[in-house]
């Protein structure tokens, strides 16, 4: 089967949104509701359209955590002006008692978010750091 340029362009449409209405895939390439119809159903009989999908993403759209941090030397300020760089590190607090750093990260992935405590990790100044991914929030 030959594809011309209608074919083309009503493929390139269906493949960014399967679900244009056949009058918004005649308006975009500029034939009638009919010839539209008629091509997509020829484009199905001949296996070029094989299906109609939905993109789906299954994974949160935001991981949250915080992580705890202790260095060797209680530097705070010069530690918190180094994660600022983070776009995804939200407050960095210095607290009292065992630990130096509490660093709340909203990260949008796993991945990033182990990427960003490697990252600290390997600062030479760093004694341990501790990952706690947030699970729910039990007040609301």
């Amino acid at each position: 089967m030959t594809l011309d340029s209608f074919d083309h362009a009503i493929l390139a449409l269906l493949r960014q949104n399967a679900r244009l209405s056949v009058s918004e895939l005649a308006k975009q390439v500029n034939l009638s509701r009919s010839a539209v119809s008629q091509r997509i159903s020829r484009l199905e009989q001949e296996g070029i359209i094989t299906g109609y999908h939905a993109a789906v993403n299954l994974s949160p759209q935001t991981i949250r955590a915080y992580l705890i941090a202790i260095f060797h030397t209680p530097n705070c300020r010069t530690y918190g002006k180094r994660l600022q760089h983070y776009p995804e590190i939200k407050y960095v607090h210095s607290v009292a008692g065992d630990l130096d750093l509490l660093i709340f990260v909203e990260a949008p992935s796993m991945e990033r978010l182990s990427q960003i405590r490697d990252e600290i990790s390997t600062w030479s100044e760093v004694t341990s750091i501790k990952t706690y991914p947030l699970l729910t929030n039990v007040l609301g």
